[in-house]
């Protein structure tokens, strides 16, 4: 059995053995090979000795620490944080067997994790008389829509049996590029992992799990997901709430060239779990890291049996006519099809491989041409695709 915890420089695990020297405010990761029983006597610790008169002082260094209650009983995060009116100390984090979460309940016999923008101290007491309610919550602090005013995006992942809930990005009028109140830092890993952040190589913890920045008009977030696992990660978020924002939010994986409505959709199967994902945010027709080429690449290509042909912006309330063609190398059309589609937002449209009459294709090399044409522009791109 071992028992472990973060070290004094708020990022690695400590490599000393804890098990002879427990204190009272902190906690431990609990590390063994195969089922362990521990029993506690009535003499093998101490109670706090603290009373309303002299709270417990719960003394945080810069970065990660793995505290607990320091009382037999329950106690609330937020009240603590309301009663030491500090900002630069984050929510509490709890491993629940499938991955980490938020939690406002430190509860006996348990731990978590929060994270400190500067060494401090906290005091705690005993009996709470009441908070100021001056401390907004995450949903308070981003009630709005993109584009509309101070706004959130979090992410879920699930990979086989494990989840995480933690990863998000948005913009708030009060934020910095850098680290602020509204960002989050990557938790340390343990033994095993599931996580979606991005660097920051200008801060002390250069991974951030929730990154805000300041308004504009076009940003691109880039996360890195990894897992210690080699599943396929499922990644989802709400869509329905975010279709009546102003711009338009993307999703872009690099590795497939694949650009996602997060509008239109509310989940994407990472095949891999190493990747490299960008979320796009923009009211403008150009994109922040995206040219017109990657817009402009059908995919999968090769294809079998569907593939999804270059796509256009339609970032107003007006119908977009869209034709495509396809052609033999020798010129012949064989398919051909004329849509008005009245969605706002991301258009792909997709070739099934199919003739005029809904006949499947032998395999080749086929010519496509995509028209897009919108009351105030428009746009054309061709090129090859494989089938086979």
């Amino acid at each position: 059995m071992r028992l472990v915890r973060i070290s004094d420089n708020g990022k690695d695990y400590d490599p000393n053995d804890f098990k002879s020297s427990l204190s009272i405010g902190d906690s431990y990761w609990y590390n063994a090979r195969e089922e362990y029983k521990i029993e506690l006597g009535v003499n093998d610790g101490t109670v706090s000795q603290n009373n309303q008169s002299r709270p417990f002082e719960l003394n945080l260094h810069f970065g990660w620490n793995m505290i607990a209650t320091p009382f037999p009983f329950p106690i609330s995060w937020d009240d603590v944080l309301e009663h030491n009116a500090t900002t630069s100390v984050g929510q509490y984090h709890i491993f629940n067997g499938s991955g980490y979460t938020t939690s406002d309940n430190l509860e006996p016999w348990k731990g978590g994790f929060v994270h400190a923008d500067n060494a401090t101290t906290l005091n705690i007491p005993v009996v709470f008389n009441g908070s100021s309610g001056g401390r907004k919550s995450l949903p308070e602090e981003f009630p709005e829509l993109p584009g509309q005013g101070n706004w959130l995006i979090p992410l879920a992942l699930k990979q086989g049996n494990r989840e995480q809930t933690l990863t998000a990005f948005g913009m708030h009028e009060e934020a910095d590029e850098s680290k602020d109140r509204f960002d989050a830092v990557a938790l340390p890993r343990f033994i095993e992992h599931l996580d979606l952040n991005t660097t920051h190589d200008e801060y002390f913890s250069l991974k951030f799990m929730r990154d805000v920045v300041p308004h504009q008009n076009t940003y691109t977030w880039t996360f890195q997901l990894s897992s210690s696992s080699k599943e396929p990660v499922e990644l989802r978020w709400d869509h329905h709430r975010i279709k009546s924002g102003i711009g338009q939010l993307l999703l872009y994986d690099k590795i497939s060239e694949e650009l996602i409505d997060m509008r239109a959709q509310g989940n994407y199967m990472v095949p891999a779990s190493e990747r490299e994902l960008q979320f796009i945010y923009t009211r403008e027709e150009l994109l922040p890291g995206l040219s017109k080429v990657n817009l402009g690449v059908p995919y999968p290509n090769p294809f079998r049996s569907e593939v999804t042909l270059p796509s256009f912006i339609n970032l107003t309330e007006d119908p977009v006519e869209v034709w495509v063609s396809i052609r033999s190398l020798t010129g012949i059309e064989i398919y051909r099809t004329a849509t008005q589609n009245n969605q706002r937002g991301l258009i792909k449209p997709v070739w099934k491989g199919e003739d005029h009459f809904g006949q499947i294709t032998a395999d080749g090399v086929y010519i496509y041409q995509v028209t897009f044409k919108g009351k105030d522009r428009s746009a054309m791109s061709y090129g090859k695709v494989i089938k086979h």
